[in-house]
């Protein structure tokens, strides 16, 4: 069964981002390591030893005077890394939640005449994510 984005929720830090509209990632990958030799009959691969996170987009509905949104444009600037954890809605009650280090690479406001503020926020995943 399927489940759906609406009230998924991500934080940064001890507190969860509010006014997110839409996010993609984080896009678990490994390196493919080319392993093959002569007595191959077709190409052999291994996993490199270790994983990448890749990055996190978040696209928000941008409040300049929301402490939240404010912390994150002061830590992208600074490079602070922080906890983040995804807490994925499961159908029910339940939860399952994904919680990793991570740094802002970027945060891009905009908007429009007659349109909301916005702000696109990319977030670099470091070290190893907890599924729990």
């Amino acid at each position: 069964m399927a489940n759906v984005a609406q009230g998924t929720l991500i934080s940064w830090g001890a507190t969860s981002i509010p006014e997110i509209a839409s996010f993609t990632g984080p896009s678990l990958a490994h390196e493919a390591l080319d392993v093959t030799d002569l007595d191959s009959v077709g190409k052999d691969y291994l996993p490199a030893g270790v994983y990448d996170m890749g990055e996190i987009g978040l696209e928000l509905n941008y409040d300049p005077d929301n402490a939240v949104h404010d912390q994150l444009v002061d830590d992208c600037i600074a490079g602070t890394p922080r906890q983040v954890i995804f807490t994925w809605l499961n159908g029910t009650a339940a939860t399952t939640t994904w919680t990793f280090s991570a740094f802002a690479t970027g945060f891009s406001p905009g908007g429009s005449t007659g349109d909301k503020l916005t702000a696109s926020l990319t977030l670099k995943g470091t070290g190893s994510v907890s599924i729990a």
